[in-house]
């Protein structure tokens, strides 16, 4: 493994842990990932970036539509056809030029979208939100104000219980 890998994989849990700075910590972590595959061709460390975002997105730090427009407008990198959340080289005949200097100037979060992201989620980050909600009204605080609440916490227990029973306690 490189030093920039390194480099990189280091950068990448520090951003998801410090939101303060994790925009900064991105961006030279993205700076190091596309100097590494124009040195030796490998995606691994802005596959590394771009699989953290499922973190750093819910947060609101940085989006993910911003790196992957900033990897394709500067280099020969896209996301896969078939697995829009690996990103592969564009061996095409229209394939971007890769262009290190221009992608080293431009913070790829110039390049988001708005507010149009995609949200990616897996039918795990469903059953953690509605258990939270469950432990939110299960409270020793929490009362219900009549039986229709108390009966639809019960069903809303049942359905965490049946398909997530790892999460109940």
């Amino acid at each position: 493994m490189s030093k920039r890998i390194a480099q990189v994989n280091t950068l990448v849990k520090r951003a998801e842990g410090q939101l303060k700075s994790a925009k900064d910590n991105y961006w030279k972590a993205a700076k190091l990932a596309i100097v590494e595959f124009e040195a030796s061709g490998n995606l691994g460390p802005c596959q590394c970036i771009l699989d953290s975002f499922n973190h750093a997105d819910r947060k609101g730090v940085v989006k993910r539509s911003g790196y992957i427009t900033w990897l394709a407008s500067f280099g020969p990198i896209i996301l896969h056809k078939d697995d829009m959340k690996k990103l592969v080289k564009d061996k095409s005949d229209n394939a971007v030029e890769l262009n290190v200097k221009g992608a080293l100037r431009t913070p790829f979060w110039d390049l988001s979208a708005n507010n149009d992201e995609e949200l990616l989620f897996k039918s795990d980050d469903i059953w953690k939100a509605v258990n939270n909600i469950v432990k939110r009204f299960s409270k020793e605080n929490a009362s219900a104000e009549d039986e229709a609440a108390t009966k639809s916490l019960t069903q809303v227990i049942n359905l965490v219980k049946a398909n997530a029973p790892d999460l109940v306690s």
